[in-house]
């Protein structure tokens, strides 16, 4: 039993050191969609010179398929709405924040990410935490 898992252990250890590894380097293929490290570019921020506007509103004024408690956010984008946030997002339940004012934040939170091209704008618990709207 013990030269079986010797064994297998050995035979991973082969087959790890024997995977390549670039050592950050990208090869270029020839095509126009492999470039290197070098001559790659970030794309341009799309909504740099765009006008962002976070909207909280109250669930009870709002009609929505889903009914939910307490506040939420829309952020619109040059005028046209891009995000509609009912509930508190990355928890689950319906549930929406229980101030206008943690829903503004974390609308703003989000829209600073769209600002900064950060997409998707998703939002973690420990964010939402960190910027205290969660209590």
């Amino acid at each position: 039993m013990r030269n079986t898992i010797c064994s297998i252990l050995a035979l991973s250890l082969l087959a790890l050191s024997s995977c390549s590894s670039d050592n950050g380097k990208t090869k270029e293929r020839g095509d126009a969609d492999t470039l290197s490290k070098e001559t790659k570019k970030p794309a341009p921020n799309p909504y740099a010179n765009s006008v962002i506007e976070v909207r909280v509103f109250n669930n009870d004024t709002v009609k929505q398929d889903v009914k939910s408690t307490g506040y939420g956010y829309d952020i619109y984008i040059d005028g046209q709405r891009y995000i509609h946030q009912y509930s508190i997002p990355a928890m689950p339940g319906n549930n929406g924040f229980k101030t206008p004012e943690a829903a503004r934040k974390a609308g703003e939170f989000i829209a600073h990410k769209v600002r900064n091209n950060i997409m998707p704008p998703a939002v973690s618990p420990q964010e939402l935490d960190s910027i205290g709207v969660l209590k």
